[in-house]
């Protein structure tokens, strides 16, 4: 699952980010050298993070999980009853997200029943309440347009009863799958943009971890349509200097597409920026590796732009390791391409060749 998450991003970075059209050299040169001196400590990228997390683990490679090891929901249930919404986060984030909803209806319903025993055993409000979140979030079935209503009108109870974090959790999961069918149901993403930036006003980040999502989802979607001037106020809203989970990819993506936006309008300083950012961020995550061969790839064009091809592929050498590692065939041939193209303006055509001979054989075979 996780490869497939990382082929289909990165492809999605290959659209808006690698294979753009040239932007306009600006005659800005403010900070620009500064952005593109790139010292060889931020080119040694470490290999992918390969780790899952399990409850009582902690983050650990698939390999090293002990084989007697199982996941106690009960036991879950009862400490999110007794603890701090905080202590029991990244549980829960795996109760939902590799547990739960590989679950049978009926296994559902019975989780949401042992929710409501022990919410009574311990007279916990908000584990009953995490009960009925989870019969509205999965008790009206996979079908979009049957749990459309049922899910809203439970996102407003919760909202009606003050209970404004669940009704937010709702809310931007209805908005995700709306956007995600696309066609008809565009025009509700737009309608419960607007309603979701305003009520996430009202929480804090530790009340609601998604809070900058809702600000680059929402700017992703005005992105899309190209209401850029809607788009880039968000996205930079969404900005943090560092993010505190493994697998919150939102502050990274966001500083690519940024990067991107002022590259493809020919302010190649602001897009320099973004890039040299996304190799100095301390964020870890699963992407990490990959995000920043993007931003060595990117910084790489820019320094084509303006004539040095050999600082240009001295970066996009450093990136070419990573893509090949995750797999992503198309963003390594693209880097070829490039290299190839490079080594040609400077009249080094045994190296484009060689190039060539690379793409040619990266193809037929990407394993070697």
């Amino acid at each position: 699952m996780k490869s497939n998450l990382i082929n289909s991003l990165c492809k999605f970075f290959i659209i808006i980010g690698f294979f753009v059209l040239p932007a306009t050299l600006s005659a800005q040169r403010g900070k620009l050298r500064e952005y593109l001196d790139v010292p060889d400590s931020l080119l040694q990228i470490k290999k992918p993070y390969d780790l899952v997390y399990r409850p009582g683990l902690g983050f650990i490679a698939e390999s090293e999980i002990p084989e007697d090891w199982t996941f106690d929901p009960e036991g879950l249930f009862r400490r999110f009853a007794t603890l701090p919404v905080t202590e029991t986060r990244r549980d829960m984030d795996y109760f939902y997200n590799d547990y739960v909803i590989y679950l049978e209806p009926e296994e559902r319903k019975d989780c949401a029943a042992t929710m409501r025993r022990i919410a009574g055993e311990y007279k916990s409000e908000h584990l009953a309440d995490e009960a009925r979140f989870l019969e509205a979030y999965f008790g009206h079935g996979d079908n979009f347009a049957n749990l459309l209503e049922p899910y809203w009108q439970a996102a407003l109870q919760f909202e009606k009863e003050g209970k404004q974090v669940l009704s937010l959790r709702l809310k931007f999961d209805l908005f995700n799958k709306a956007r995600g069918h696309g066609g008809d149901h565009f025009y509700r993403s737009f309608l419960m943009a607007e309603k979701l930036l305003r009520d996430v006003e009202g929480v804090s980040e530790a009340e609601f971890p998604r809070k900058r999502s809702v600000y680059s989802e929402v700017g992703y979607l005005y992105y899309h349509f190209r209401d850029y001037a809607g788009a880039v106020p968000l996205l930079e809203k969404a900005l943090t200097d560092k993010s505190t989970y493994y697998f919150d990819i939102t502050n990274l993506r966001v500083r690519n597409t940024l990067a991107v936006y002022y590259h493809t309008t020919g302010d190649p300083e602001r897009a320099a920026y973004y890039y040299r950012s996304m190799l100095e961020s301390p964020d870890e995550n699963f992407l990490r590796a990959m995000f920043s061969a993007i931003a060595l790839t990117g910084l790489g064009r820019i320094k084509a732009e303006q004539g040095d091809f050999r600082g240009a592929i001295r970066l996009l050498r450093a990136a070419l390791p990573v893509p090949a590692y995750v797999n992503d065939h198309n963003y390594a041939v693209g880097i070829m391409a490039s290299l190839g193209n490079y080594y040609l303006k400077l009249g080094e055509t045994d190296k484009t060749r060689n190039m060539i001979d690379s793409m040619r054989l990266y193809i037929q075979d990407p394993g070697v």
